[in-house]
């Protein structure tokens, strides 16, 4: 059934299939869900309601034969009529119309006929929303084990489709279209990567013709196993392709949408979205000067931005041409838009006959010149005022322009931005020509091959300088465009706001408010001014810097103030800053610069607000007077002025008496502008001052909060580092040269905020955006807050009811049941994310409110609007839909410049005398690879090469780079004396300028090339829909045996056996991971682990690492074992988790048993797989289960010295654990957060859960540095978490499995311990790594040797030394 694939994505549910083809029900079976198949003779009509919808496809004998037999009782009917099943009669109740395949986005010739038979519509003609050219090449797999015949390269630029080969044998360019008659046998020159020339003659794959007739991915894989020689049976070769007929439907569904009730009444229950769902199409504006339609177009503005859907009513209605070529006509001014991909559109004139028997759409050619000539002629026709040549169509009349060829256009270039209602102003030109402001575009006319028939396409080069916003919305921009938009790491600093994305959202809901929106409509048309912008400016701006003193007003006459007055007139001055802020302030911008509104601040925080938080002196201030050095560079100078100016004039450099310089110096932002650094570090500053380290988020933690449905928005803050203040202290040892770009200033300046540069900065302003988070995201239990959320849902692998497509931790609203809306901040970016595009935008707003309540100021020029396909994000992009569930990827700059780094290398490899790399030109290249590889995981093995390289000249390493064995160094010691010298060994430390290139460095290089040839970045699923079943297994390879057991969807699956000889001689870190590998490559084979989230366990803890890191420096099989392993990942349609356990788990897990060939113990004997995967309990839900054992909650309150602490819960990561339970209320009715009195927290969250527990302590820890954690997790999937809590923890402990009663034998495991104790009060300020914690973990670790030794003891001694350091 052809219409089956398309009717998800037109909101329709298809409730039955009424087919007698068995084939296709069977084939389908898969996909039909709660569809229903009856055979044909079944069908009952008058069964089914009234709005229910027909949607018939076969051949035109038998859509005949069916009306006929249920005459009257179809109601809404689709038809379609097989490629060359008929051809249609005009008849008084079906409107029929013949589409080609290629104007939709087909890459094939082929013309279907498509049929209307609803009663509200008796359009003649019904228009589809036209879409870019796809070729063939865009099918094409030059992977494909087709091989073909050898052929050379294609001419470039040949436009005809059939070209002769050498051997007189035609075959079909790659730059034409796939006719459907013979599509199976046709002969495509293709791309390979198996051929010498790299191009062969060769016919479709069944794949690629599921490709060129639009079939889904679901489908394709039904048809996989079709043998070539049994193509022509594919069902799919005749029927309409899906993108034709999904096009078909927008155009129906937007006809009777038309205008609501003005047109067709019962339109009005269709769904919105519906409406706005189209394809990318030219937009185009068909208007007359009669008031009515102006008054109608009016009140359908909201769907403007997408289908235009009057326009689309007018065109149908009256005959008006393709839409691929609008005219656009508005009190005497004519206009052209044209959709725009890549900075070209096409240009498409079509002759539309009049309708009768088999009429069709012929395509209408014509040059350039005509083009100049017949835009002057419309433009002096319609300039005078005078609408001639229009006249209303009658009786299947076509209509047209008089003297001129139909649906001939004007290039114009619209000037005004989106989101306004006034007219975008032209400038028409005539001789061909399109002249933007500030250069010239020529008009050229290029051939292009079609089957279809000769269409002249007219390539005319857009503005290059075209907002990306307004290719958007005005020249209707393919996704691409809009992505890329979003995509740009760095806006220019003087970007205009992006309007429009608040005004459509306002007016979105006032469109069930016609008066409303009537009124506001009419105000624009008459005075060009948008009402909003009217209304901010003149009411909610004044009323807001009324606000921002009355709340200060209250503040100040509730303070009681000492008598010196030193608090009272700091408040004051900070005050009055605030003010002069506030003063010069827009509303959209911070045009005076920003100050916190301290007083706003809850009480904890409201001095540090004020004044800045204290820094951290550890040693002697510097005395540093070397001016600053002057720019040479005339240009640069010319950017680097006015970003001074602006930092001197808001107030954030301030004058004073300078005892010590900082210098500065500029970087690249984006492609034409700069950021300003101050280097605090040359002037010794940075030296004297300490920071703590603090985490940061990636895009794991974002993941956590994205679901298919999600939407994500983009929040920028404004001045990062600037809007907080220095401390007081610190100002005068940074002073700043200015003369040499202002010299009017006759005295240095003084940094009065955290200027970008200083070491404390960014601790300290990250610090204070996280305790604005917890003002902004509210009181979870207000209904009415967007980050409201229920409960937390533990999705963890191990419990029974895991599901792999959702996240393993996540907030949920009870009342949907989906994520709650949430904010993750990575610096100054804050992404909000909503379970729609409403929730989004509730959420950013509510982020934004919060920013300007508290005085942080949000760039809004960099606001993007709520998308499923977000931007940049810490380096990635992550793509939600229900199409392919969550992925990420990077960004196309990205992409496109590690594709440029991969070929330099390759170059400079070539280039080199005697394969000798520039060691750190290499290193550079190793860490942005590096960067890359956290995106893309399965890239890591393939960093080896690099490795080896860049440590190929250390001591103990072969020629290519491995270590050596112990063995070996020994072999290579004997007889040697050894040479103390202390200054040959520092030299070592050094690395050379150049080093000897890895013998596996181009290969991987090569592959990584490869890897990064698309031309787009891929998506990598991190959940997928299809990847839907958790399975658990346990390898073990053990002595001369292997063994291994996997608990999949069709029951338990193992193997064992010998080693033979492939295993003599090998190391036990080898068969352990070649065991792994194996497994898994038997499982796929025959398909028992396709589409699973396979967690692997070992005992082997070589085997783990190596597969996270790929840096196995001595095993070159341990390595080839790992690239096997990751490439399974990437083919195989599975997610892989390899985790090591403990070797007595292996024993009573069973596998360690059968390695040996015995199968009667643990998993073999019929135990449930999930009592050995422990990954979702903790370390107190395992110890609750035992009987008769000392509890583990009773030893944390025995050395702790609270005899009520209790360790949080999943809930109370997010809450308590950070310090507040509750808050209240203040003046102006903002929740604040309430600091709760506890001191210690105890962080116990399951093994896979550890990494979410680790972030949240990691920023409670950022946030209030007096408090104590302790973490506490058995050491099982320690690669999701150990590494962040060593970076954490100023303390680590194991415990092992039986060392005390409270962590029997039978956890199996060692228990993780990590204490983060609290920040001193003075120099070293943190006891990480300090003498005494470092004794005392050693005496720890002794102690747990012994049955009976203390540790109580000494674990108190350790929380000990916080205070008693302080006392010091």
């Amino acid at each position: 059934p052809g219409w089956f694939p398309i009717s998800g994505s037109v909101n329709f549910v298809c409730a039955s299939i009424y087919s007698n083809d068995t084939t296709s029900r069977k084939l389908l079976s898969p996909l039909l869900n709660t569809t229903q198949w009856f055979p044909e003779g079944r069908f009952q009509p008058s069964s089914y309601p009234l709005n229910t919808w027909f949607l018939i496809s076969g051949c035109l004998e038998w859509i005949t034969a069916l009306r006929s037999r249920h005459l009257g009782l179809l109601g809404r009917s689709l038809l379609t009529v097989p490629f060359n099943g008929g051809i249609p009669c005009r008849t008084s109740s079906v409107t029929w119309i013949k589409e080609l395949h290629s104007h939709v986005g087909g890459v094939t010739s082929g013309a279907w006929f498509l049929g209307v038979d609803i009663a509200e519509l008796r359009s003649p003609w019904l228009l589809l929303s036209g879409c870019y050219g796809r070729q063939l090449q865009h099918i094409i797999q030059p992977s494909s084990p087709i091989r073909g015949q050898l052929i050379s390269r294609p001419p470039p630029g040949d436009a005809t489709n059939f070209i002769t080969c050498p051997d007189d044998r035609t075959s079909l360019h790659p730059h034409g279209l796939l006719p459907v008659e013979g599509a199976v046998h046709v002969q495509i020159r293709c791309g390979s990567v198996f051929s010498a020339t790299k191009w062969v003659s060769r016919s479709l794959t069944c794949r690629e013709l599921g490709d060129a007739f639009d079939l889904p991915q679901a489908y394709l894989s039904l048809f996989d196993d079709t043998p070539n020689t049994r193509l022509h049976t594919l069902p799919f070769l005749r029927v309409a392709p899906p993108k034709l007929l999904r096009a078909f439907v927008v155009a129906v569904l937007t006809l009777l949408s038309t205008d609501i009730t003005a047109f067709y009444p019962e339109a009005a229950a269709l769904p919105s979205a519906l409406l706005v769902d189209a394809l990318a199409p030219p937009c185009p504006i068909v208007l007359l000067k009669a008031q009515q339609l102006i008054f109608t177009f009016l009140r359908c503005r909201w769907y403007m931005r997408r289908c235009n859907i009057f326009l689309w009513w007018f065109a149908s209605t009256y005959g008006f041409g393709d839409l691929s070529s609008p005219l656009v006509v508005w009190n005497s001014t004519l206009h052209r838009y044209a959709w725009a991909e890549d900075g070209m559109f096409q240009y498409t004139r079509w002759r539309i006959d009049s309708f009768g028997g088999a009429s069709a759409r012929d395509d209408w050619a014509a040059g350039a010149s005509a083009l100049g000539s017949h835009s002057e002629l419309l433009w002096e026709s319609y300039s005078s005022g005078a609408v001639a040549g229009i006249r209303p169509m009658h009786d299947g009349q076509s209509m047209g322009l008089a003297s001129t060829p139909r649906g001939c256009g004007v290039l114009v270039k619209p000037l005004s931005r989106p989101g306004s209602f006034g007219v975008p102003a032209l400038r028409v030109v005539s001789g061909g020509e399109y002249r933007p402001e500030g250069g010239t575009t020529n008009v050229t006319s290029q051939p292009t091959g079609n089957v279809g028939g000769n269409r002249d396409i007219l390539n005319v080069g857009v503005d290059s300088r075209l907002d990306p916003y307004f290719a958007k919305f005005l020249l209707g921009a393919s996704d691409d465009i809009q992505v890329a938009a979003r995509e740009k790491a760095a806006k220019h600093d003087n970007a205009a706001v992006p309007t429009f994305l608040w005004n459509d959202n306002l007016w979105e809901a006032y469109r069930n408010h016609p008066a409303v929106y009537t009124a506001a409509s009419l105000y624009s048309f008459r005075t060009s001014k948008d009402p909003l912008d009217v209304l901010r400016v003149s009411f909610f701006l004044p009323l807001w810097k009324r606000s921002v003193v009355r709340s200060w007003r209250k503040y100040y006459l509730c303070q009681t103030y000492s008598d010196a007055g030193s608090d009272r007139d700091k408040d004051r001055s900070a005050a009055a800053d605030c003010f002069r802020y506030v003063s010069k302030a827009s509303w959209w911008e911070w045009d005076g610069g920003s100050r916190l509104f301290f007083w706003r601040w809850p009480v904890h925080v409201r001095q540090a607000a004020r004044d800045g938080f204290k820094s951290f002196i550890k040693g002697p201030l510097p005395h540093y007077h070397v001016p600053q050095r002057e720019e040479k560079d005339e240009a640069i100078k010319e950017k680097v002025i006015p970003k001074l100016v602006k930092v001197v004039d808001n107030g954030y450099m301030i004058p004073c008496k300078v005892k010590s310089l900082t210098s500065y110096f500029w970087v690249k932002k984006g492609d034409d502008d700069i950021r300003l650094v101050y280097d605090g570090t040359k002037s010794g500053l940075n030296g004297a001052l300490w920071a703590p380290s603090f985490g940061l988020p990636n895009v794991e933690t974002l993941l956590s909060a994205v679901e298919e449905t999600t939407w994500m928005a983009d929040i920028d803050v404004g001045d990062m580092f600037l809007n907080f203040q220095l401390d007081e202290e610190l100002q005068a040892y940074c002073g700043v040269d200015l003369k040499p770009y202002l010299p009017a200033l006759k005295s240095w300046m003084a940094w009065a905020r955290c200027a970008m540069g200083l070491l404390p900065s960014p601790y300290f302003c990250v610090k204070f955006l996280l305790l604005a988070a917890e003002i902004f995201r509210g009181d979870k239990t207000n209904p009415s807050n967007p980050f409201r959320f229920d409960f937390i849902r533990m999705n963890l692998p191990g419990s029974v009811l895991y599901d792999p497509s959702k996240p393993w931790v996540s907030k949920i609203k009870q009342s949907t049941g989906k994520i709650a809306a949430d904010v993750v901040q990575y610096v100054d970016d804050l992404r909000p994310t909503g379970e729609s595009k409403l929730e989004c935008t509730r959420a950013t707003r509510a982020v934004s409110a919060g920013l300007g309540y508290l005085g942080i100021q949000d760039a809004s020029r960099k606001r993007v609007e709520a998308s499923q396909n977000s931007g940049a994000w810490t380096g990635s992009v992550v793509v939600a839909n229900d199409l392919i569930g969550v992925g990420v990827r990077v960004t196309l700059e990205k992409w496109n410049k590690t594709k440029s780094i991969l070929s330099d290398v390759k170059e400079e490899y070539a280039l080199s005398d005697g394969n000798r790399m520039n060691h750190k030109r290499l290193q550079r290249v190793r860490g942005y690879l590096m960067y890359v590889t956290t995106t893309y995981p399965s890239m890591v093995p393939y960093m080896k090469g690099f490795h080896l390289t860049l440590d190929g000249w250390r001591p103990n390493r072969d020629d290519d780079g491995w270590k050596f064995t112990l063995a070996e160094i020994r072999r290579q010691m004997d007889g040697l004396d050894w040479v103390d010298d202390e200054e040959d060994e520092e030299a070592d430390c050094l690395p050379p300028i150049e080093v000897k290139a890895s013998n596996r460095l181009l290969d991987d290089v090569n592959t990584l090339i490869e890897m990064t040839s698309g031309a787009d970045p891929p998506i990598r699923i991190v959940r997928s829909k299809v990847i839907a079943v958790a399975c658990y297994g346990f390898g073990d390879a053990s002595g001369s045996g292997f063994g291994s057991s996997i608990a999949g969807p069709h029951g338990l699956l193992f193997r064992h056996g010998l080693w033979g000889s492939d295993g003599n001689g090998k190391s036990s870190n080898y068969r352990e991971l070649c065991n792994l590998v194996e497994t898994v490559e038997e499982g796929l084979g025959d398909k028992s682990l396709e589409g699973c989230e396979l967690f692997i366990f070992t005992d082997n803890t070589v085997a783990e690492a190596a597969f996270y890191k790929g840096n196995t420096s001595s095993s070159r099989l341990l390595f080839n074992l790992i690239v096997r392993l990751r490439k399974i990942e990437m083919i195989g349609n599975i997610r892989l988790w390899v985790i090591h356990v403990a070797g007595k788990r292996m024993i009573a897990q069973g596998t360690d048993a059968l390695s040996r060939g015995n199968m009667i113990e643990g998993v073999m004997s019929g135990v449930s797989m999930l009592e050995f995967v422990p990954l979702s309990q903790s370390a107190f839900d395992r110890t609750s289960m035992l009987k008769k054992k000392p509890s583990l909650l009773s030893w944390f309150r025995q050395w702790v010295g609270e005899e009520k602490l209790n360790p949080l819960t999943p809930l109370e990561w997010f809450n308590r654990g950070h310090g507040f339970i509750h808050g209240q209320l203040n003046d102006d009715n903002v929740w604040l957060p309430v600091e709760c009195n506890e001191y210690c927290f105890i962080w116990a969250p399951p093994p896979a859960a550890g990494r979410i527990a680790i972030e949240q302590m990691t920023m409670s820890r950022h946030k209030r540095t007096d408090r104590l954690h302790v973490f506490v997790c058995p050491r099982l999937f320690t690669s999701e978490w150990r590494k962040r809590l060593y970076k954490v923890a100023d303390c680590v402990l194991e415990i092992p499995a039986g060392a005390r009663s409270f962590w029997p034998v039978e956890m199996f495991e060692p228990l993780i311990i990590g204490i983060v104790l609290p920040f001193l009060s003075n120099p070293p300020w943190q006891l990480k790594r300090s003498e005494e914690v470092l004794a005392l973990e050693g005496r720890l670790r002794q102690v747990f040797k012994d049955e009976r030794g203390d540790e109580g003891s000494v674990l108190r001694e350790l929380l000990g030394l916080s205070p008693r350091k302080a006392s010091m």
